[in-house]
């Protein structure tokens, strides 16, 4: 390892346990709870806060415990001596790549805690049909994590094909995780929708449905981005090779495509149609007094 992969990945590793130990403030359980209630636009009962808190803190400790377990079998790995391909940038794409998959892992742990009950002396409320996957996740973001994974495969098998050595490796690697990832995502997102959903009010249900579209919605980003960044380190570098560039001028577009890249995927996450896709399947009718606290509203 060179002193840029340890200066990152102990970066990496500070910022996980910050992470971590912020689960710990009530204040920023709070603030997350109370944020995702602003972005999907859903009144968030004070009598619930603790339950949704609870929720977010089970699968934010999830993900940090995942995200560190994996970095550090990535730095024991590269250690003892695994090959991580030619390229100079390839042992922070293992770092990277590994922390990703451990917390989407870590993550999907804790979204498995943490089941809402109600007390047997509530009133029950039930939805009249079943739920799927669909329901709560955009079809154009399952087909695009597909699409996005087995392209990356092709172009890896491309690249091993032209004999790129150098870009092999990175590309395998993110098309490889990507593959992992969208296999949990697959298993996970069924267990997750066949649950149980214990409610004593309207509110219970829907805050139930916005907990499990946020955790799909963190599941499904995993294969994308892995997908994604794969198929541009392939694309980008078949191209390169095609008409003879350096590898300063091929890392130079891989910097111009992902940044561009990152902007596309920041302006989508900020339009909040994805986070509020659940509602419009589920709760198309949904109104602000179906969620609103009455005794607070009182007061």
């Amino acid at each position: 390892m060179d002193s840029l992969t340890w200066f990152v990945s102990i970066f990496v590793a500070a910022l996980l346990v910050a992470l971590f130990v912020s689960t710990f403030v009530p204040f920023f359980s709070r603030y997350t709870a109370y944020r995702y209630s602003v972005d999907i636009r859903v009144d968030l009962p004070v009598r619930l806060e603790p339950r949704v808190s609870a929720r977010f803190i089970a699968q934010g400790r999830g993900a940090t415990i995942g995200g560190l377990v994996f970095l550090v079998a990535a730095v024991l790995a590269m250690l003892g001596g695994i090959y991580v391909g030619d390229a100079p940038a390839s042992p922070l794409l293992l770092v990277f790549g590994l922390v990703l998959v451990g917390s989407l892992v870590g993550a999907t742990v804790g979204a498995f805690t943490g089941v809402t009950t109600t007390t047997s002396d509530q009133p029950r409320v039930a939805r009249s049909r079943a739920v799927s996957v669909s329901d709560y996740l955009p079809r154009v973001e399952r087909v695009a994590a597909w699409v996005s994974v087995v392209a990356a495969v092709l172009v890896a098998v491309a690249l091993g094909a032209a004999g790129a050595s150098a870009a092999v490796f990175p590309v395998a690697l993110f098309a490889g995780l990507g593959g992992l990832t969208l296999v949990m995502f697959e298993i996970a997102s069924n267990r997750i929708v066949d649950r149980s959903q214990p409610a004593g009010s309207t509110a219970d249900l829907v805050w139930d449905d916005a907990m499990r579209a946020s955790i799909l919605r963190d599941l499904i980003s995993g294969p994308l981005a892995l997908g994604a960044l794969s198929l541009v380190l392939g694309i980008v570098q078949l191209v390169g090779t095609s008409v003879g560039l350096t590898a300063s001028n091929m890392a130079d577009n891989y910097g111009i495509v992902l940044s561009v890249l990152g902007l596309a995927s920041a302006l989508y996450s900020r339009t909040g149609w994805s986070q509020r896709y659940f509602l419009g399947r589920l709760w198309p009718n949904l109104r602000w007094s179906d969620t609103a606290d009455a005794v607070t509203d009182a007061a």
